[in-house]
């Protein structure tokens, strides 16, 4: 059997065909390459600005783009979310500030003495850079 005797012997068939080839593309329309450099741009000379903050500046453009399209087009373009956009890994980050970091340690120890036992709280610090112990004991606990 051949599709002119199906379309022959079946007229609905053709009217069925022709409605397939006339219906419309479905679907949201694609995003202009200007739009998408305009989005890219914005995103780069701003990178502490979300796709929130991008959709909002764009409006006042009068270009109307829903977020999760901005963060698609971000994501193709090898662009990450708002905060990771631009600057340093934990690594340069923790190295960077390894001067200034120190570990503290707090808790309540027991004394016994001649007047009884003592409950105090403690709190020990250590700087990354010295690793000499800080000691602070406070008199009065709970």
């Amino acid at each position: 059997m051949t599709p002119a005797t199906l379309v022959r012997w079946h007229p609905g068939a053709r009217s069925a065909q022709v409605d397939l080839q006339a219906s419309p593309p479905q679907g949201r329309p694609p995003v202009d390459a200007d739009t998408r450099a305009l989005i890219v741009r914005i995103a780069r000379e701003n990178p502490r600005w979300g796709c929130v903050r991008i959709k909002g500046e764009l409006q006042g453009l009068g270009i109307i783009v829903a977020a999760t399209t901005i963060r698609t087009i971000l994501r193709r373009a090898g662009l990450g979310p708002a905060p990771r956009r631009d600057g340093p890994t934990w690594r340069e980050f923790l190295a960077a500030q390894a001067k200034g970091i120190v570990a503290c340690d707090f808790f309540t120890s027991v004394s016994i003495s001649l007047t009884g036992r003592r409950r105090r709280r403690e709190n020990h610090a250590v700087p990354s850079q010295s690793r000499s112990v800080f000691r602070s004991v406070s008199r009065h606990c709970c």
